[in-house]
């Protein structure tokens, strides 16, 4: 045992420092790497579980770790007849994900004292030539609208006369390109469903109103400022306007056959093209992207990387919840779960074939994002998320 000892303590003597600084940092690095591949591994085998159980077409995810390294893995096929696989590159919609963005945007505009929360909408659209037919509209404010407290109806669920003029517009020609104002116009078909501030009910509408506001006080195209405000200096390079048919990189979307689309196609895309022009979505959603970028913006907008914290507090402070359209509590552009691992921050997004979550965890610093290019028969989105989570946070913790 003492030559042992006298052996080893000669070793140390002859080792140049650096190199031992070297060795230790190697041994670091390759325990870091080695846990880095098990999460890989055991977020891989998960996701396929989760595919198989529920017969997805495919299914992409990806997580964003405390020190944001983001994860990405796939399964599936983004063509299931082809059998193309589903790659992390691959872009879906992104559906009402996008509110997020606009209700940051929104924010960042408060914060700049260039509007305020309880401007009223009449200070936009007063001069409207349909303003005196907008339900509410003397009462509305920017912040009902952020909180889907105005009393408008979801057009694009419950509204049979905006149903049938979009069919009748769609079916005549798929190219057909929508305005936002001439989105907007669409809420004067329906009369509110409550006095404004009084209760609260999900509508694309509030936040096409928002993106209306947003074009009108800055003079600019709302997609322009998102590129200059967000998407180019956190490079979100894979996120990108949803307002033509061809979306480069888009993967294909399954319809669920009761739907009345489904009557058009079978799919969303059809010849490398969605089968309807989805500028009628403007900033109700108006994004395709992936689960990368969309883990990426979670972690962004929820850690208080864009907005300060107190129009984080703003985000995640419950107005409201609708149990027949799956909220449990919303904010602004967020929707608020109480799960097992504590408080999540996020936001569901459905378009015709797809289906998305994007959530942050703030107890854990730790974001994730899931993507599925089918519309129905997917489950409870926010258990997916819990599942892989639960994953990660157990991995790193050893």
């Amino acid at each position: 045992m003492p030559n042992t000892v006298k052996f080893k303590i000669t070793i140390m003597k002859n080792l140049n420092p650096s190199k031992i600084v070297v060795s230790i940092f190697l041994l670091t690095f390759s325990a870091c790497q080695s846990k880095t591949e098990i999460l890989k591994e055991n977020l891989q085998t998960k996701l396929e579980e989760i595919k198989t159980e529920k017969h997805m077409p495919g299914i992409s995810a990806a997580i964003t770790l405390p020190d944001n390294n983001t994860l990405a893995f796939t399964s599936g096929y983004s063509d299931t007849l082809s059998e193309t696989k589903l790659l992390p590159s691959d872009r879906l919609m992104a559906g009402s994900i996008g509110k997020s963005f606009v209700a940051a945007i929104i924010l960042k505009m408060v914060e700049a004292n260039e509007i305020s929360l309880d401007d009223k909408i009449s200070k936009w659209f007063g001069n409207n030539e349909i303003y005196s037919q907008i339900p509410n509209a003397d009462n509305i404010t920017i912040r009902m609208l952020l909180s889907h407290r105005t009393g408008w109806v979801q057009h694009f669920f419950e509204s049979q006369n905006f149903i049938n003029d979009l069919f009748a517009k769609l079916s005549v020609n798929p190219d057909n390109y929508f305005s936002p104002e001439e989105i907007f116009n669409y809420v004067t078909y329906d009369q509110a469903l409550f006095p404004a501030d009084s209760a609260f009910h999900y509508s694309d509408m509030n936040y096409i109103a928002l993106g209306n506001i947003i074009e009108k006080e800055t003079g600019k195209n709302y997609y322009d400022i998102l590129q200059e405000s967000i998407l180019t200096p956190f490079e979100l390079r894979n996120t990108i306007p949803a307002n033509k048919r061809e979306l480069e990189g888009l993967v294909n979307g399954y319809i669920n056959p009761a739907d009345p689309m489904a009557s058009m196609s079978p799919t969303a895309m059809q010849n490398g093209a969605l089968v309807f022009n989805p500028s009628i979505e403007f900033t109700g959603g108006g994004l395709a992207s992936n689960p990368s970028d969309l883990a990426r913006w979670a972690k962004i907008l929820w850690n208080a990387e864009f907005l300060n914290k107190k129009s984080v507090q703003e985000l995640t402070t419950i107005y409201g919840s609708e149990p027949k359209f799956g909220i449990e509590g919303y904010g602004f552009g967020t929707e608020i779960w109480q799960t097992e691992l504590g408080v999540l921050y996020g936001h569901t997004g459905y378009y015709t074939g797809y289906n998305s979550i994007m959530g942050y965890f703030p107890e854990y610093n730790l974001a994730i994002a899931v993507q599925i290019n089918r519309d129905y028969n997917n489950g409870d989105l926010t258990q997916i998320v819990v599942d892989l989570t639960k994953i990660a946070i157990d991995i790193i913790n050893k």
